[in-house]
């Protein structure tokens, strides 16, 4: 007689690997998901800062003199590129912001970036725009936090 099909030995067997395979691959999918989401902070941070030193350069914001900052919020730029995070929520545009002073004749700018929904927060908190290249870039970013 010839059966063909599996036996129970055989397919509890596949369900094992299977199920060994997920154990592995949903941590690391999960980790590069939350890496990206911390990266679209970044990047949506720097051009933040970008669009304030343009407009800096063409003369329409006003430069601090020495000692002297000057808070831009996102609402206050003419941005599309910088409107939602990568869970598509609006990024508060009073909370977020590029602040600029002048130290020893030289301009220096710290970024705020932040989304909330009802109470919480996620966002790159207020930091010198040079961290964002360092390499504990992510240490800038929190989750779900009471963000001022």
């Amino acid at each position: 007689m010839n059966k063909k099909g599996f036996t129970l030995v055989e397919l509890l067997g596949i369900i094992v690997i299977l199920s060994l395979i997920m154990f592995i691959a949903i941590p690391n999918i999960s980790s590069l998901v939350q890496k990206n989401k911390r990266n679209t902070y970044i990047v949506d941070a720097k051009k933040m800062v970008s669009l304030v030193q343009y407009d800096l350069r063409k003369g329409s914001k006003e430069k601090p003199n020495n000692g002297e900052e000057v808070k831009i919020t996102l609402k206050a730029l003419s941005t599309s590129d910088v409107e939602k995070d990568s869970d598509g929520n609006e990024y508060d545009l009073d909370r977020s912001y590029v602040k600029v002073t002048r130290e020893n004749g030289y301009l220096i700018y710290y970024v705020q970036l932040v989304s909330c929904e009802n109470s919480s927060c996620t966002g790159i908190i207020e930091t010198k725009s040079d961290n964002l290249d360092s390499d504990n870039k992510y240490d800038y970013y929190k989750d779900n936090q009471n963000i001022s």
